[in-house]
């Protein structure tokens, strides 16, 4: 299209997902790799501007190609779905995990495990993944289940007191949609995982609690600490659902009027 119409229409390439280009392709094979790298040099080369969400995987390009016009368009939700209820009454010990479980997060579920005891707190997990694969998983007051739609989500987060949020090393900036959308529904989030953009965004402001978990510390944190800590971030927790505001659809789709036309 873009060879038939020319300057007549503007071609935008969105690459939403890390590991597409730059982990699932490593494990091409040939010819398959090679085919599959001289289209994307093919699109890269045409576009007239390519979206990512990350810094990262901006970077990542611009050491391959040079000349592409690439920027950071973030993740976003859908506001007219995703509202906020301010008459919940939620129980703080009943707590949820909904999506994907990453590989190489034995340290998170080490210490999620050793918080759920110490707060007498109850998980429930629904997921796509093999959970299987985390055997601490199989505990008395841990429940798995399968994926849910959008629509049992939010249902969820008005029962539910405490969503989990944790991430490997490899995606501790990986902010998703449904990150957004749990602080515009207004859920506590408790972050486990190493620093990046996840923890420093729960912790300024205060949507959550964000525990750093790294080779070292994870056999060795205080856990009565971080349960009156948890405590006490829950008791003065005040949902702010405004902080997703430039994360929903109608205000990314302002930001790319201007490459469209």
């Amino acid at each position: 299209m873009k060879v038939l119409f020319g300057n007549n229409l503007n071609l935008i390439v969105d690459y939403r997902d890390p590991w597409t280009e730059f982990y699932s392709n490593e494990k091409l094979k040939e010819p398959i790799s090679i085919i599959e790298r001289k289209q994307h040099n093919r699109i890269n080369t045409i576009a007239d501007c390519i979206y990512t969400p990350y810094n990262f995987v901006k970077k990542q390009n611009l050491k391959i190609w040079k000349n592409i016009n690439i920027k950071i368009l973030t993740h976003g939700f859908d506001s007219n779905v995703i509202k906020f209820r301010s008459d919940l009454f939620r129980d703080i010990h009943k707590w949820c995990y909904a999506g994907t479980l990453y590989p190489n997060l034995e340290k998170e579920i080490h210490v999620l495990i050793n918080l759920l005891s110490e707060t007498g707190s109850k998980l429930s997990i629904y997921t796509y993944s093999n959970y299987l694969n985390y055997t601490e998983l199989s505990q008395k007051n841990i429940s798995t289940n399968k994926l849910i739609s959008q629509e049992k989500l939010i249902k969820l987060t008005e029962n539910f007191g405490v969503f989990v949020y944790f991430l490997n090393e490899e995606f501790k900036n990986l902010k998703s949609s449904k990150f957004y959308e749990l602080i515009r529904l207004g859920v506590f989030i408790i972050y486990l995982g190493p620093k990046g953009e996840v923890y420093d965004f729960i912790e300024e402001h205060k949507i959550g609690i964000s525990i750093e978990i790294n080779d070292d510390n994870f056999k060795n944190l205080d856990y009565s600490f971080i349960k009156n800590n948890f405590n006490k971030h829950y008791r003065l927790f005040k949902p702010k659902p405004y902080l997703a505001e430039k994360f929903s659809f109608n205000y990314l789709c302002k930001e790319i009027t201007n490459d469209l036309i």
